[in-house]
């Protein structure tokens, strides 16, 4: 119990590692999904790998395992102290208001990168990449598309007006 209280003391005053990280800018993301990564972030790297974006918006990252660059629009949470998720803002919404829209470009294999935008719709952005949803929430507020590839599903969450306001 003593061990205990004395290790809980010490994580109060330790200081979280982001803070020496240089300060963040906004940035254009390029989404690979071939590989799962943001700007060769790849899930499961190391969050110390983060510094390579430089210090996030949001207070004790390492701690509450959420990393917010506002104003990139990007969100990402570890688990276990790896890249587990992340959410690129392509629209603001309600629970958005804190970030800026992403500027996103997602990796075509082949022939490039498609650019994304708050204009870009749904429907076009799944042909666009020959995605098949695998199911389809709706409610008064949002459409999500959830699309499995390989061992991960992505979301798209769109307005009823049929525009992306999320990739996560």
């Amino acid at each position: 119990i003593i061990e205990y209280k004395a290790m809980s003391i010490f994580n109060i005053f330790t200081k979280d590692p982001t803070e020496i990280w240089s300060k963040s800018s906004k940035q254009k993301l390029i989404l690979d999904l071939s590989n799962f990564s943001i700007n060769n972030l790849k899930i499961g790297t190391e969050k110390k790998e983060l510094h390579k974006l430089g210090k996030p918006s949001n207070k004790k990252p390492y701690k509450n395992e959420l990393f917010e660059y506002r104003e990139s629009g990007l969100i990402i949470e570890t688990e276990n102290d790896k890249l587990a998720y992340f959410g690129i803002i392509i629209a603001n919404d309600q629970f958005s208001k804190e970030f800026e829209e992403a500027q996103l470009s997602i990796v075509l294999s082949a022939t490039g990168f498609l650019s994304i935008d708050n204009e870009t719709s749904r429907k076009g952005l799944i042909r666009e990449l020959n995605l098949e949803v695998n199911n389809t929430d709706r409610d008064e507020d949002e459409i999500i598309d959830f699309i499995n590839i390989n061992q991960y599903t992505i979301e798209i969450e769109s307005f009823n007006n049929e525009r992306i306001k999320r990739i996560n």
